[in-house]
């Protein structure tokens, strides 16, 4: 029986709130993760959030195409499981160093749900029906970055900074156990698409090639420069100036 619209639209904002729930409710316990991993420079404690958006920005670049040559959902657990092993790491970390590459792993898995949910939508739904359901998830998912440090707060207010990581693997595998039981893979083994770095290589050549797409790069770029510089800083600004 296949999945109906208003489920889907749950299960396609959860996978895509798998990256704001990874940002924002970090938020709340740098100060101790400072305090513990890196007593004597505090502020690299910022590093736990830049490294994250680096790995999410390097897997956005290859989780589409992944996904067309496997399947949609092969991907998703892939990304979940790599993305669950780095959570598991930042539970155990004893330094900051690993940490962050813990975190870096940990982006590049966050960003196969966050692409593939996409496809997903574009796979099964198409014209105003498709906007319309993006339009829902990005409501919802609107949502997560509000209630992302309060959930931070409160678990480092009854627990230590790790249980936050507990509920990273408690949500990523919901969503994607949730996904392995209801959505059935949309992409037949005959309509994927080997994947070779050639056709990689020069599809991006192809994309950067077109003045508009480079325009719209770049004024994405600097209005994301402004959103994460905010998150970066907020954290020190509340508590600090605040």
């Amino acid at each position: 029986m296949r999945i109906s619209t208003p489920e889907f639209i749950a299960l396609m904002a959860m996978l895509v709130a798998t990256v704001a729930i990874s940002i924002d409710a970090m938020l709340p316990a740098l100060p101790d993760i400072a305090a513990q991993l890196t007593p004597e420079r505090p502020n690299n404690a910022q590093l736990i959030l830049s490294t994250f958006i680096v790995g999410m920005s390097i897997g956005t670049l290859i989780a589409g195409p992944l996904s067309d040559s496997f399947g949609r959902k092969t991907v998703i657990y892939w990304g979940a499981g790599l993305y669950i092993s780095a959570s598991i790491t930042c539970i155990l970390a004893s330094n900051l160093e690993t940490m962050i590459a813990a975190r870096l792993c940990q982006g590049f898995g966050a960003a196969a749900p966050r692409v593939v949910s996409q496809a997903l939508i574009r796979d099964l739904y198409s014209g105003r029906q498709m906007a319309r359901i993006s339009s829902f998830v990005m409501i919802i998912f609107s949502i997560v970055p509000a209630l992302a440090p309060l959930l931070g707060a409160g678990l480092i207010s009854v627990f230590a900074w790790q249980s936050i990581f507990v509920i990273f693997v408690i949500f990523s595998a919901l969503s994607t156990t949730w996904t392995g039981l209801r959505i059935q893979e949309p992409l037949a083994p005959e309509q994927r698409i080997p994947f070779r770095r050639q056709a990689f290589q020069r599809a991006l050549v192809e994309i950067f090639s077109l003045g508009m797409v480079r325009m719209s790069m770049l004024t994405m770029v600097f209005a994301y420069a402004m959103l994460f510089l905010s998150i970066l800083m907020v954290q020190q600004i509340f508590d600090q100036f605040y």
